[in-house]
């Protein structure tokens, strides 16, 4: 639930990449975790909103980004980390399926 008031309590900043802004809150509020975000300061990359959670609620927070893979970072933990990682993932299976479709590819040559 979106609420003013938890600038006001012991909280942290959370940047959330623009395309999980709607499941990131929509999750928020289904867990009934408070929250404030200023859709209108953007941050300087303007591919994130800053969101001010409780941190008493960092737990639910990373638990709840975790699971339902989110994009968000913090000021001192980027978020490109996990969209280098996912891409380097990718490319290391196409290079598997390279190497296997090669490998058969000889291996029917031989035999023929």
């Amino acid at each position: 639930m979106k609420t003013a008031e938890v600038l006001y309590q012991d909280h942290f900043k959370l940047y959330v990449e623009i395309e999980d802004i709607i499941s990131f809150e929509s999750h928020l509020t289904s867990n009934q975790i408070p929250f404030y975000c200023n859709s209108e300061q953007q941050t300087l990359s303007g591919n994130e909103t800053r969101y001010f959670l409780l941190t008493t609620d960092r737990e639910k927070v990373d638990r709840l980004i975790k699971r339902h893979s989110i994009m968000a970072s913090t000021e001192t933990i980027p978020s490109q980390f996990e969209k280098d990682r996912k891409a380097l993932k990718f490319f290391y299976k196409v290079m598997l399926i390279a190497v296997i479709l090669s490998a058969l590819a000889g291996l029917i040559l031989n035999y023929s």
